[in-house]
């Protein structure tokens, strides 16, 4: 209870400047109990408009500064959504990712990452560009989803738990057995078609990534890694 206290008071009184924090009067909540009184439930919609700013480059909106990314959601609920990702929050995006996967294997006992190319089929590959299709600006990237049954997958029937663009790794490289020569296959195969995909982005109208622009990006991975 002690540590949720605190993390709970750090929260606030960094965000009690914010437009957010401000409108609902961060800087006299003092209890769990306050906030719940003074401030309401909202969903994406209702920060909607707070969300703009904050992508128009207006800083102290939801957060203190700026986000450095944003996480594009595939907008099963309510459409597209644009999650700001600051320098405090990403390396708990980090944990909370390893802390699941974790929890999943003490919960199972299973640790393996398994190749499925073997169930791609016809129908499999209709159904999953029926539904990437419905996510703009999503040409290639790792589905990490639920299902009941095989068949449920081939036909589509899947919850969807992330969804993660072309940087996210293969992980059916690691299924057991798998020869390092066959993962560096896949790798180049792997970064063919994010160049593929480039090329044609670029073809579209976005200009491609500059090496100073791609240094500062390493840089501020790197940054977040060692945090």
């Amino acid at each position: 209870i002690d540590t949720q206290q605190q993390v709970f008071n750090n929260l606030v009184g960094s965000a009690q400047f914010t437009e957010y924090g401000k409108k609902y009067n961060f800087e006299r909540i003092d209890s769990i109990t306050e906030y719940q009184q003074n401030v309401p439930i909202n969903d994406y919609e209702d920060l909607k408009g707070y969300i703009q700013k904050v992508i128009d480059g207006k800083p102290d909106i939801l957060w203190k500064n700026k986000p450095i990314y944003f996480a594009k959601t595939s907008g099963t609920t309510s459409g597209t959504k644009y999650i700001p990702l600051t320098k405090e929050s990403i390396p708990y995006h980090i944990a909370g990712a390893k802390d699941a996967l974790l929890c999943y294997i003490e919960e199972t006992q299973k640790s393996k990452f398994l190749d499925g190319n073997h169930l791609i089929t016809e129908k499999l590959t209709a159904s999953f560009d029926r539904i990437s299709k419905q996510v703009e600006g999503f040409y290639f990237g790792r589905y990490d989803l639920r299902c009941a049954s095989l068949a449920d997958l081939e036909n589509g029937n899947i919850k969807i738990m992330e969804l993660n663009g072309c940087g996210a790794e293969p992980a059916h490289i690691y299924h057991p057995g798998s020869s390092l020569l066959k993962a560096i296959q896949v790798l180049l195969t792997h970064w063919q078609n994010m160049y593929r995909v480039s090329v044609e982005n670029h073809a579209r109208g976005v200009p491609y990534l500059t090496l100073k622009e791609g240094r500062a990006i390493y840089k501020k991975v790197k940054a977040l890694k060692s945090a």
